[in-house]
């Protein structure tokens, strides 16, 4: 009773200051972004084989949950401007919103440019990728391994450059 006491005062607050809204969209955001997250995790996990994988078309075709993110807020913000002021219809939209907003920036990475695989952020980008998305099978002790053999790398080519600059130096004119 005390709950039920609890949630209602703190709906009604929103209401009174007309955010409830922007609550919805936060909440549909967070629960989105969440699972998703937890969704990913579980696929590439060998304990759980059971769970749906990734939307691939007939052609081969893989549709990423960024598609359906756009596709979702977009749907609600027309309805959103439609149901204007119109109880429930509003607080739906702007939740459907949050869902999309979630599903969407957790595929944000394929909003930027893409770097050639050669370069040496290569194995940090993928250690963090493991750190954050999971890599179950071999877990946080492996990624940090990755970033410690990619740092030792990285640290034996900038010596590497050093050298060949000081040659240089030593030896004007005479380049390796």
């Amino acid at each position: 009773m005390i709950t039920a006491s609890i949630f209602s005062k703190f709906w009604s607050n929103l209401v009174e200051h007309d955010e409830q809204g922007l609550f919805l969209v936060l909440t549909g955001f967070i629960l989105s972004f969440a699972f998703i997250r937890m969704s990913t995790r579980l696929m590439r996990s060998p304990k759980v084989p059971w769970w749906p994988g990734s939307v691939v078309s007939d052609s081969g075709v893989h549709l990423h949950h960024l598609v359906f993110g756009i596709v979702t807020m977009m749907i609600a913000g027309t309805l959103g401007f439609a149901a204007f002021g119109h109880s429930p219809y509003t607080e739906i939209c702007a939740f459907l919103f949050g869902v999309g907003a979630g599903l969407t920036i957790d595929e944000f990475a394929l909003w930027v440019q893409r770097f050639h695989p050669d370069r040496r952020t290569e194995r940090f980008k993928n250690a963090f990728r493991d750190i954050v998305g999971g890599r179950p099978d071999e877990g946080v002790a492996h990624a940090k391994e990755e970033v410690l053999a990619a740092g030792r790398e990285a640290a034996a080519e900038v010596r590497q450059q050093a050298e060949r600059v000081a040659r240089s130096v030593e030896r004007p004119g005479q380049d390796d």
